[in-house]
């Protein structure tokens, strides 16, 4: 039987199994016929994770067979990097980072809990977009909407021709930073120190083309900048994104 025709699942539980377990419970196993996809394949949506930036992908199965035509083989890269053509680029050349973090800490902490400063979600929601719009000034900055992550080029960063100097590169994350008004909705945070996160970090890059401790994403916590208790993993911030929020329901 094909496919293409249907495909049945059945369970089977081993005699010798059954002997051991004296307590264990044998019923009847219904089968059901599924029809197939009529790509001949297994399902219909496909999960994998982005070669470049690391994303995880559920693709349907049209549009996962045109990012893998177009991906190349045994690779995979998702809709976004491939319409960016990060593909081409050589990973270490091309700076990922994010301000996730303080968007998970505003919503977990200043929403969702009664421990840090008060904030309502049209706020967080608000600081998104402040964020996004200071980003986007600079035509160096590119931005998936999906992971919060930003891209920049650093092949067009330097002194020669339409390069534009790195220092730029800096300033806008400062002020990308600046928007989030972290003095006043961390109160315990060392400001200072935080930000120097990001150019010690941005600074190596620059130099030798690598993120410090062999990571792949820069997205710098409040670790060593926060002197009160903290309420949210490290692993919660770092793996938010847009799809966890929603707004509370009030009666």
């Amino acid at each position: 039987m094909s496919w293409s025709d249907s495909l049945s699942i059945i369970y089977a539980v081993p005699y010798n199994l059954i002997k051991k377990q004296q307590n264990m419970n044998v019923n009847k196993i219904q089968i059901q016929s599924l029809s197939s996809p009529s790509s001949g394949e297994l399902s219909e949506i496909f999960i994998h994770f982005c070669e470049f930036c690391f994303k995880k992908c559920s693709n349907e199965d049209q549009n996962y067979n045109i990012c893998k035509k177009l991906s190349g083989d045994d690779v995979h890269f998702c809709e976004f990097c491939l319409r960016n053509n990060f593909q081409r680029r050589k990973k270490n050349n091309i700076l990922i980072l994010t301000f996730k973090t303080i968007i998970a800490w505003y919503y977990y902490q200043n929403y969702l809990s009664n421990y840090g400063s008060k904030m309502w979600f049209h706020d967080i929601i608000d600081y998104i977009e402040k964020h996004k719009f200071v980003g986007l000034k600079n035509p160096l900055f590119v931005y998936d909407e999906q992971t919060m992550l930003w891209f920049i080029d650093f092949n067009r960063i330097g002194v020669d021709g339409n390069k534009i100097n790195f220092s730029e590169i800096k300033k806008t994350v400062v002020e990308i930073l600046s928007v989030f008004d972290l003095e006043k909705n961390v109160k315990s945070l060392n400001v200072g120190k935080f930000i120097s996160k990001y150019k010690k970090c941005i600074d190596k890059f620059y130099k030798i083309k690598e993120i410090p401790n062999g990571k792949m994403i820069l997205d710098p916590t409040f670790n060593d900048c926060f002197d009160g208790d903290f309420k949210i993993s490290t692993e919660k911030l770092k793996n938010f994104s847009f799809i966890n929020m929603e707004c509370k329901k009030y009666s």
